[in-house]
């Protein structure tokens, strides 16, 4: 009979959070992960931002299905939040869990001895509660607090997101993940220094702060800044790095923490453009306009010097013209981009956006490449400028690691996996920095 699990993960980078939690949850309590088509239990960690999103779910759920191990099937996230009955029509053995914690519950009951019910119970379970009507009692005895085990070791990143807070409550007109993840919630401010804490002791030497609106989190009188003060302080060789955050919620107050927090905490901001177009910005739902984007990014260079940027740029959205799209590389190229995510529009159902008219395919995908080629000719010229100076690299294997300015970086010197050293920038590539290691002082 086969044993052990796998886990799946599609999607964001706070969705890649969760499942390694999923995974430490599941190897620390005794279970063995195995390889494709061995497994007792399939838990996938679905995405459902776009359309192919949709799409790569729906292959990833049939193949699981498919699998000569006959594994019982367990779909949760976004995906499974939007589309339960959907997916469930996949497999006799797909079970769709959105609620990842009763998820991660049911694999742990899967993995030891498959549900009894599975043939006969609803597939589709929204919540824990809905969850314990068609488990059995004994699965309450498998529950794991997710967040108490250490994401380090052999098949984790070297790099570890901490996910801060989850939802979103801005309520963009093309993005439907409110209504996958719900409104902005914080995870409490003592849990988050307790798994920093437990993470550094780990070895762990950057700390990715995650969520998917990071620049929302309060919780007990705290604000995004004190959370990242607080876990600064705290003792260890190690770094932090701020993922993703909204224009409108970068405070003069984290612009001078980044100045003063010298190697403490990244010089690197990801900040969502999306559009340079103000008719695009207002018809998208974004909290800023072209200009006040435009004036934050010259207070960030000006405040913290050798600051790096990169950004997302929403292409094809409806009604987008050549000016418009003009409007977003000029303002771009003016930013100073050191790399960009491009994407193209995605009609999501439900959504502000859902009915507005398509622009067409060739227009898109045209719009698509040239800020591509725009994007790779930025990232050269910010390579270009860093020659020569040092800065610390955490190591993501033998020879290449991330810099604090987000490049990668190939060292000429072989490492060990999860180091944090510093390094001299010598020459540059297609697809990051050359390096060499400096002495230690």
């Amino acid at each position: 009979m086969p044993e052990g699990f796998r886990v799946l993960n599609l999607g964001c980078k706070v969705n890649r959070v969760e499942s390694d939690t999923m995974r430490s949850v599941l190897l620390s309590s005794g279970l063995k992960e195995v390889a494709e088509g061995q497994e007792r239990v399939c838990l996938i960690n679905s995405c459902t931002v776009t359309a192919e999103a949709d799409a790569k779910l729906r292959k990833a759920v049939r193949r699981a299905a498919g699998a000569e191990s006959h594994p019982q099937v367990i779909v949760t996230g976004c995906g499974a939040a939007l589309h339960p009955h959907e997916l469930a029509a996949l497999g006799e053995r797909v079970w769709v869990i959105a609620n990842r914690e009763a998820a991660l519950q049911a694999a742990l009951l899967s993995a030891n001895t498959p549900p009894a019910t599975a043939g006969a119970a609803p597939t589709v379970a929204r919540s824990a509660e809905a969850l314990a009507k068609v488990l059995p009692d004994s699965a309450k005895a498998l529950a794991t607090t997710v967040g108490r085990t250490t994401r380090v070791g052999e098949g984790f990143p070297t790099r570890v997101g901490v996910k801060v807070q989850d939802g979103c409550s801005n309520r963009c007109s093309y993005c439907i993940v409110p209504q996958a993840r719900g409104a902005a919630r914080s995870r409490p401010f003592a849990e988050i220094l307790d798994e920093s804490e437990r993470l550094i002791a780990a070895g762990v030497r950057e700390l990715v702060i995650s969520g998917i609106n990071v620049g929302a989190y309060s919780s007990d009188g705290c604000n995004l800044v004190a959370l990242l003060e607080k876990i600064a302080a705290l003792s260890g060789r190690f770094r932090l790095r701020l993922s993703s955050i909204e224009p409108q919620d970068v405070s003069d107050a984290l612009l001078d923490l980044l100045a003063r927090c010298d190697r403490r905490l990244c010089r690197h901001l990801h900040l969502p453009l999306q559009s340079g177009s103000d008719a695009v910005l207002a018809a998208m739902a974004r909290r800023y306009n072209r200009e006040q984007y435009r004036e934050l990014v010259a207070r960030a260079r000006a405040r913290v010097p050798g600051l790096a940027l990169t950004t997302d740029c929403l292409v094809g959205f409806p009604g987008e013209s050549e000016a418009d799209f003009a409007a977003t590389l000029a303002l771009a190229e003016q930013a100073r981009f050191s790399g960009i995510h491009v994407f193209r529009y995605s009609r999501r159902p439900n959504t502000a956006a859902a009915d507005l008219p398509l622009l067409p395919a060739p227009t898109v995908a045209k719009r698509a490449e040239a800020l591509r080629n725009l994007a790779e000719r930025l990232a050269t010229a910010d390579r270009q400028q860093r020659l020569g100076i040092c800065e610390e690299v955490v190591m993501e294997n033998a020879e290449q690691g991330r810099g604090e300015s987000y490049h990668r970086v190939r060292v000429n010197s072989t490492q060990q996996p999860g180091r944090l050293l510093t390094v001299r920038y010598t020459g540059y590539s297609k697809s990051g920095m050359l390096a060499e290691a400096c002495p230690r002082k």
